[in-house]
């Protein structure tokens, strides 16, 4: 059997409350740019999978690196094929911070230049890319 390398790749990403009922986002350093111009600046921080990692696993590992906050994982949201950057299957997971302080600090500073606590309500006017109808319904925006 012929491995497809078209395929999209599959990326975790966690929609993390605190107990205020805030989101965790994330500030990349350099926007990754999609189709129609779409920019992804503020993004729901996760990322790859390892190899033989599960998709939950991963978010939760990507989030304590790229956040410093160790979170756990309570379901999927959703998952699609992201209509401005169609070489990625997003998976979107719900997941709760343990703590409300930094573990430790941002390992991967090459990749996220700050973190926030949004209240949902903000999450449209600092997205710049499509957000997934599921990931809106549920924060109930």
């Amino acid at each position: 059997m012929q491995k497809c390398d078209n395929l999209p790749k599959p990326v975790s990403l966690g929609v993390i409350k605190n107990r205020n009922g805030e989101i965790l986002m994330i500030n990349r350093v350099d926007a990754e740019v999609g189709k129609d111009g779409a920019k992804l600046t503020w993004v729901f921080p996760g990322g790859w999978p390892e190899e033989g990692e599960t998709l939950e696993k991963a978010m939760v590992r990507e989030v304590l690196k790229e956040t410093g906050f160790l979170v756990a994982v309570d379901q999927e949201i959703s998952s699609r094929v992201h209509p401005q950057f169609s070489e990625v299957e997003v998976h979107y997971f719900a997941a709760k911070v343990f703590s409300q302080n930094q573990l430790r600090p941002i390992e991967e500073k090459d990749e996220v230049a700050e973190y926030r606590w949004i209240k949902p309500t903000e999450i449209k006017t600092i997205i710049t890319s499509n957000l997934d109808p599921k990931v809106s319904s549920y924060l109930g925006i």
